[in-house]
Parts: structure tokens; sequence; C-alpha cells
């Protein structure tokens, strides 16, 4: 007799927003570019940083400085409106793996942002799919990598 084991993930989805007194084209630079990304990224995990340039099918390497974390793509980059990235998978050790079951679990889940700007604010959107398991732990994350994202779009002093 065969057994297969079938693993179900249940998707979740975090959705938040920030008002940011800065207009939406510096909101992007702070979402995109070095050495801001690695200031917010670090909200959730400290080192942590993404290899990419982030244009459309681009590939993502979202590593904790340790040589964990997440494989992505860019499936959306509308420069200043919005960009979303698609996981694929997980990074272990430095090697990407995009075959075992918990890397099937994440593929397909979405990270994505949109910016919407009105009299000088810029309204920041985040969607992020992820696993019950992690929910909890992403929301309190989120917001902490939001109010960085404030404070750097903003150009309050940083400590980075």
């Amino acid at each position: 007799m065969i057994q297969t084991r079938v693993s179900h993930i249940t998707k979740e989805l975090i959705h938040k927003c920030i008002d940011l007194n800065a207009p939406r084209k510096r909101v992007w630079e702070v979402l995109t570019e070095e050495p801001c990304v690695r200031a917010w990224y670090s909200r959730f995990n400290p080192g942590s940083f993404a290899e990419t340039d982030w244009q459309l099918g681009s590939k993502v390497r979202i590593d904790d400085g340790h040589g964990f974390g997440l494989v992505a793509r860019v499936v959306e980059n509308n420069p200043n409106y919005a960009l979303k990235i698609e996981y694929l998978g997980f990074l272990e050790n430095g090697q990407e793996d995009l075959e075992s079951e918990d890397a099937h679990n994440v593929k397909g889940f979405t990270e994505a942002y949109k910016l919407y700007e009105e009299g000088g604010i810029t309204t920041l959107s985040i969607e992020q799919e992820t696993s019950e398991e992690y929910l909890g732990l992403f929301m309190g994350m989120w917001d902490q990598a939001l109010l960085k994202i404030k404070e750097l779009a903003e150009n309050k002093p940083s400590t980075f």
C-alpha cells in the first residue's frame, strides 16, 4: 500500500495601510532602493535584505543575513504605484529550495504594495498572503516595518 501525504495550508491575508507625509516617488524609493530596503526589512529580522533589481520577472532573494529566507519573483512593477512579488520557495543555507513540500506550501503566495497620493500625503497599502501559522508574527512585524518606512519616507533621523 502506498501512502501519500497531502498538505493543506490555509492561506491568510494581511492587509495594512499607513499614511505618509511624503510624495509617492519618495515612498517608492524607500520601498525599492538601498540602504532603505535593508532598514525596513530589518524589522522582520535584523540583517535581512533583498537581492533583486525589482524589474518585472526578476528573481527576489529575501535573505535574513544568514542564508535563510524566501525566493520570489516580481510579478508587477508599476513604478511609484504598485509592486507585487510571488513566492517561489525558500532560501536554505544560501541555496534555493523550490521543490520541497515546504516550498510548495508557499508557492504562489504574494506580497503587494500599492501607493495612492492625494494632497502630498501618500497612503501605502500592503497585502501579504501567509499561512495561519505565521499570521500573528507577520502582523506585528508589518506594524514595525511600516513605521520604519514612514520614518524613512518622511526623512526623519534614522538609525539603520
